[in-house]
Formats: C-alpha cells, structure tokens, sequence
C-alpha cells in the first residue's frame, strides 16, 4: 500500500485546514493516500511561506506481516 508524505530539510510536515504548519516526526505527520496537484502545490507554497527549506513528497510503502500470533506465545508472562 503507497501513501504520500510531504518532507522538507528540517523534518516532516503536517499541515492542517487552516493552513498551520509543524515540523514533526513521521508518526505525527499528514500522510495522503493519492497525490491532488492543487492541494500539494498548496501545501509546498505554504511551507515555503515559513521558510522550510527543499520541500518534497516522499512515498511510503506500507507492508503488513503478522508480527506474532496468540497461540505461539500466550505462555509468555
């Protein structure tokens, strides 16, 4: 599964309605399942409003694997 983030120098971004932007880690980022040009040209303008320096988006893979089942380990305390 893909998902987009925007990313600048200084760290990743999350961008809210209003048009407030924050640097923070990814966990916290805005994260967006399809790229929308106008919105993403929106958000790259702003960001460079506020002095974020090489802004871009970077692409998140996400895979899923089953990182333990109850039966192999509901003996463990």
């Amino acid at each position: 599964m893909l998902f987009y983030v925007f990313k600048a120098d200084e760290g990743y971004i999350k961008y809210s309605d209003e048009g407030n932007i924050q640097i923070v880690p990814l966990d916290k980022a805005s994260v967006f399942p399809t790229l929308q040009n106008e919105y993403m040209q929106k958000v790259t303008c702003d960001a460079e409003k506020v002095g974020l320096t090489n802004i871009r988006i970077a692409k998140l893979e996400l895979t899923e694997t089953d990182f333990y089942s109850k039966r192999k380990v509901c003996c463990i305390e």
